[in-house]
């Protein structure tokens, strides 16, 4: 996988989170129980 679609990727998943930023998303993965 490329760098540029990993970035891709958390992207997107920062969105699905309405997340400000990666750690805000890891934060609510955490707290849903999928990490």
């Amino acid at each position: 996988m490329s760098v540029h679609t990993a970035k891709g990727h958390v992207e997107m998943i920062i969105a699905k989170f309405e997340a400000s930023d990666r750690t805000h998303a890891a934060v609510k993965a955490l707290r849903l129980g999928l990490a």
